[in-house]
């Protein structure tokens, strides 16, 4: 998990895509530019990166299962930029 982990761009990632996200879910849903459910999802990945930054303040313990929680904020977090993207881009040519 260890090495999935820094794969995805390390445990402080999760920091720099939960504000990314905190900032342009609500304005990309006021003004209809994303679905509903990529909305949820990232509302789902900021909430998750938010809570695994307070993981990274503890001690450093690769193996607990908390730790698994900086993983999926990480997946999650370049989930919804994936699909955030590949819908902005779909709609932008059309």
């Amino acid at each position: 998990m260890l090495v999935a982990s820094y794969l995805a761009g390390g445990p402080a990632i999760s920091v720099p895509l939960a504000l990314l996200i905190g900032a342009t879910v609500p304005t990309a849903l006021n003004r209809l530019l994303l679905p509903r459910w990529i909305g949820w999802l990232g509302v789902a990945a900021a909430a998750v990166s938010f809570a695994s930054a307070l993981f990274m303040l503890g001690p450093a313990d690769n193996h607990a299962p908390s730790y698994g929680l900086l993983l999926l904020a990480a997946v999650l977090g370049f989930a919804w930029l994936v699909s955030a993207s590949l819908v902005l881009a779909v709609r932008h040519r059309s």
